[in-house]
């Protein structure tokens, strides 16, 4: 039995090393009174607690300065230095992961060009922690335009588990002035001092960061993998100017089959959308012109989408698409050869990818403004 008034929460975790190649893991640590609205009184919601050792099984000893029981249960976010990531997760996942009082939802993130702790010490308006603020920031994102991955700790489970598919997680970065960021003043700004900003994906060989794709990318692959909710496009039409189109529903087709040593992958890709904005004179009055959107909408993503899986196959050389993974399910018996290196198989694999958007309706209510010749 743990007493609440004798225990303390853990609501963010950023592993790094130093300069000794020491593991440094930074704490926030709930500060529950400035938590609650009505007992505000101007400080900062959450206090960071820095410990360092040999291992993460080193650096539970925060209470050398921290006077209450530490209780894991409700953290929410794990963000872990890119550098760590490039020598392998395993060895800190692993303590994590198989924790009874690690949850399985856990936000995971990789950090990009920053330290992880950097990340724990930005201050936002309405007194809304670190760790809050980035897991809702990361989930907003990813549903409402779908340019970072569904990022936790189950995600890399599954995909270590999994057969034919590699791991990718989200990865995040920061922007301004440290120093500024981590003081409460800094929140009376009209300007934010410093901001979190989501910059795709980071790409896994086994548990080693062998790199990054941008958000744009990330979408591509989000799409494929049927993990896209909503998203938008601006479609370029003709004479150079572009329609932009807001999806709200999307379905992926795929077909995985071997010929010989070399795959073959159809991708069919199929949505629904609605026009919000154009530039260019097609007539939305009609329904040519919302075939002409449409039909050029369907050449630009397929373009785009194998344009992604090229960059994949020839930049990382790994099956972050689930390829495999649907062989795998689908024909056993000619995956069961390429098993023990399906990656190599990925990077011969054939392509072909086709798309159909259906244009519901336009969101614009009137037609182009156009002055008639006298």
């Amino acid at each position: 039995m743990i007493e609440v008034s004798r225990s303390t929460l853990i609501t963010g975790l950023a592993i790094d090393k130093d300069g000794k190649k020491n593991d440094i893991v930074t704490f926030e640590v709930l500060n529950t009174s400035e938590a609650q609205p009505h007992n505000q009184s101007g400080g900062a919601p959450t206090t960071l607690y820095t410990s360092e050792g040999d291992s993460v099984a080193d650096l539970e000893r925060l209470n050398e300065k921290l006077e209450r029981q530490i209780v894991t249960s409700h953290n929410q976010i794990i963000l872990i230095d890119e550098d760590i990531a490039r020598e392998g997760l395993s060895q800190y996942i692993d303590i994590l992961q198989r924790s009874r009082y690690v949850r399985e939802d856990v936000t995971l993130l990789i950090t990009h060009d920053v330290p992880a702790s950097r990340l724990l010490k930005v201050v936002y308006p309405g007194n809304m922690y670190a760790s809050l603020k980035i897991r809702s920031q990361v989930e907003n994102y990813h549903e409402r335009w779908g340019g970072v991955p569904i990022s936790q700790l189950f995600n890399y489970t599954q995909a270590t588990l999994t057969e034919g598919n590699s791991l990718i997680l989200g990865a995040i970065t920061a922007t301004g002035d440290p120093q500024v960021s981590q003081n409460m003043d800094s929140v009376k700004s009209l300007v934010p001092k410093s901001t979190i900003l989501i910059t795709g994906s980071a790409v896994f060989r086994e548990d080693k960061l062998i790199g990054f794709i941008g958000a744009n990318d990330t979408r591509y692959v989000n799409m494929i993998r049927n993990q896209l909710s909503n998203t938008s496009f601006a479609v370029p039409i003709a004479d150079g100017k572009s329609a932009a189109i807001r999806y709200k529903h999307w379905d992926t087709e795929l077909s995985v089959v071997m010929n010989g040593d070399v795959p073959h992958v159809k991708i069919h890709l199929s949505g629904e959308g609605q026009i919000a904005s154009i530039l260019g004179d097609v007539p939305l009055d009609e329904v040519t012109g919302f075939q002409q959107v449409e039909q050029a909408a369907d050449r630009y993503l397929a373009d785009q989408v194998q344009a992604t899986v090229n960059k994949i196959q020839t930049k990382f050389g790994v099956d972050v698409f689930g390829f495999g993974q649907h062989l795998y399910r689908h024909h056993y018996r000619q995956y069961l050869p390429f098993k023990k290196d399906w990656n190599s198989a990925f990077v011969r694999a054939k392509v072909d990818v086709t798309a159909s958007v259906r244009i519901t309706n336009s969101d614009l209510k009137t037609s182009r403004l156009k002055k008639e010749p006298s």
